[in-house]
C-alpha cells in the first residue's frame, strides 16, 4: 500500500523521514504545521524492532440490547473525551 499516495489523495501534506535525524526535522515541521500532515518512516517488517506497548481502539458496540453492554460503552465514550488525539 502506498501511504504516501493515498494521504496526498486525501490532501494531507506528507513528510518523510529517511533517519533518525531527519525523523526528528519532520516531526517538529508536522507538530508546527496547521494542516494534516503524514510522518512517513519506512520500516523493516521483519528486522529487529523494540517491544512495543502498540495500543489498537476497539469500541463496545454501540447499539445493544443488553444492559452491560450499554454501560460498557458509555463508559468507552466518557474514557474517549479525554483521548489525547496528538503526540
Amino acid at each position: 500500500m502506498d501511504f504516501v499516495k493515498n494521504a496526498e489523495s486525501l490532501g494531507a501534506d506528507v513528510l518523510v523521514a529517511t533517519s533518525i535525524e531527519s525523523f526528528r526535522d519532520v516531526l517538529r515541521k508536522a507538530l508546527a504545521s496547521d494542516r494534516t500532515t503524514l510522518v512517513y518512516v519506512e520500516t523493516d517488517m521483519f528486522g529487529p524492532q523494540p517491544q512495543s506497548s502498540a495500543w489498537w481502539d476497539v469500541p463496545v458496540a454501540e447499539t445493544s440490547t443488553l444492559e452491560s453492554t450499554q454501560r460498557a460503552r458509555a463508559l468507552y465514550e466518557e474514557k474517549a473525551r479525554a483521548r489525547r488525539h496528538h503526540l
